[in-house]
């Protein structure tokens, strides 16, 4: 059942890092004992639970399930056809090969050596697509559009290799949450009409990109670093090596909702202000929603404050129904890395990313209104 799985995989973020370290002995900065890692997750795995149970209180998993799979298809019937437009595959292929060539170019000014032998995400920063939110948003919508358009356009080729030429800068330098969010729209969106070998390059894309880590190091437990690393802000939070307020104010980070040029100022989101710390391990990290949920001052428990954090998040998917079944479809696949994201940051991409490819899907509909003949 499609509403079970943010919650399996938010299980995840909050369990790893103890399993890594009970049965791998890996260790990672700052370095937490046993017994921090223990009661950390012990809290974060009971919020999970406690967010289930609101979420069966307030909307009922049969009700977010049916209302993802209705928002689909849906979504299906017109975001096909804007797809096939000439003029959407020509800017999403533009957009990608422009992207592609400057971040290409930075990797060769950087050295391609030094990338690769760099820490993870040590150089996302320096490329275009790791540099601004709002061009992310452009690249995740043109790459969905693209994807999603293979199963009926020929020749495939040009399609796929832009989608390559564009990410893989972004994939050497260690970051992958954002071609994750992307896969993970195209199988909710997609899945009730893909052939058993899509299904299986998809899942095949997922199985490569977790691994990725241990093709370097030889260490199968590192490619779990997609769940245990987040999780070591909260245990800095825990061991008190941070203060609650060292991202800034919870609700000042509201402004991520905005496009970057409108906001007022440019709060520091929670990877970053933890990269900056040097707290951490030396690779950079995501977000953390359990950390997040550790720093919002009010006198509500942590596990309601998570609660309430992952099921605002519902509630968008399911306020979009309808109308807007694109945000629902970003909503439902956003969830499923939220453990390693901010709530504001991540209801941006939500957003922005589900409002660009409704645009498309409008565009295509408001086509067939106009050239419909009148039945007058």
């Amino acid at each position: 059942m499609v509403a079970g799985l943010p919650f399996l995989m938010l299980t995840l973020y909050s369990s790893c890092a103890w399993a890594v370290a009970a049965y791998g002995d890996h260790w990672y900065a700052p370095y937490p004992d046993m017994d921090v890692v223990t009661a950390v997750t012990n809290r974060d795995v009971r919020a999970v639970i406690a967010a289930y149970a609101l979420m069966e209180v307030l909307f009922g998993a049969a009700r977010i399930h049916l209302a993802t799979v209705a928002a689909a298809r849906q979504a299906r019937a017109g975001l096909m056809g804007g797809l096939n437009r000439p003029a959407v595959r020509a800017c999403s292929l533009i957009l990608l090969l422009g992207v592609g060539l400057v971040d290409w170019l930075k990797v060769m000014r950087i050295g391609l050596g030094a990338v690769l032998e760099g820490s993870r995400r040590e150089y996302a920063r320096e490329l275009l697509l790791g540099l601004d939110h709002n061009v992310q948003v452009l690249v995740i919508v043109a790459t969905i559009a693209v994807i999603a358009s293979l199963r009926t356009l020929r020749p495939r080729w040009p399609l796929v290799g832009a989608v390559a030429f564009c990410w893989t800068p972004y994939l050497l330098s260690g970051s992958r949450k954002e071609i994750l969010l992307v896969l993970v729209a195209i199988a909710l969106l997609l899945f009730p009409e893909l052939a058993g070998r899509q299904v299986a390059a998809i899942c095949a894309g997922v199985a490569v990109l977790f691994v990725a880590p241990a093709l370097t190091t030889g260490d199968i437990l590192d490619s779990l670093h997609e769940f245990v690393l987040p999780q070591h802000m909260h245990f800095a939070l825990e061991m008190r090596m941070l203060s609650p307020d060292f991202a800034g104010d919870f609700f000042e980070r509201v402004q991520y909702l905005l496009p970057g040029p409108l906001r007022l100022s440019q709060p520091p989101n929670l990877a970053e202000a933890f990269y900056n710390t040097g707290v951490g391990p030396e690779i950079g990290v995501g977000g953390n929603v359990f950390a997040e949920a550790a720093t919002v001052s009010g006198p509500l428990p942590f596990v309601l404050k998570l609660a309430l954090m992952v099921n605002s998040v519902l509630l968008l998917a399911l306020a979009a129904g309808r109308r807007m079944p694109l945000v629902t479809i970003m909503a439902v696949a956003y969830l499923m890395i939220m453990g390693r994201s901010d709530l504001w940051i991540a209801v941006f991409f939500i957003v922005y990313c589900g409002l660009a490819l409704q645009l498309i899907a409008w565009f295509n509909k408001e086509k067939r209104c106009r050239t419909q003949p009148s039945t007058w």
